[in-house]
């Protein structure tokens, strides 16, 4: 079964994390990587650009910035092919343990219908 794992992060003013937190915690999220690629339960993952980089698309009409008006935004995501939910949970617990405590949340993937 195909799980997507999102991180969110505040849009607030809070300070950034230091720069040393951030190649901290970057290697961290490399070495989960790694390491569910040699598991062989990673299908896909990113980290995202700022959200000030966004676009929105709404039939002819784009407009610059997120569309969500929401107190957090997506920061990166993993798509993960594992036998239970349980797994999957276990990989967001890891994710979120080293993601500066923000949310993470899972949703199971569509199957696609036969024929």
């Amino acid at each position: 079964m195909k799980y997507l794992i999102q991180t969110f992060a505040a849009d607030t003013e809070a300070p950034a994390p230091s720069t040393d937190d951030m190649s901290r915690m970057i290697r961290r999220m490399q070495e989960i990587d790694v390491r569910l690629a040699s598991e062989g339960v990673l299908v896909s993952e990113q980290g995202l650009d700022h959200p000030s980089t966004a676009h929105v698309v709404r039939g002819d009409t784009i407009v610059a910035g997120s569309h969500a008006d929401t107190p957090h935004s997506l920061q990166g995501y993993w798509v993960v092919d594992t036998s239970t939910s349980e797994r999957a949970e276990e990989i967001a617990r890891e994710i979120s343990a080293i993601a500066f405590g923000a949310p993470v949340e899972i949703r199971r993937c569509m199957d696609r219908p036969d024929g």
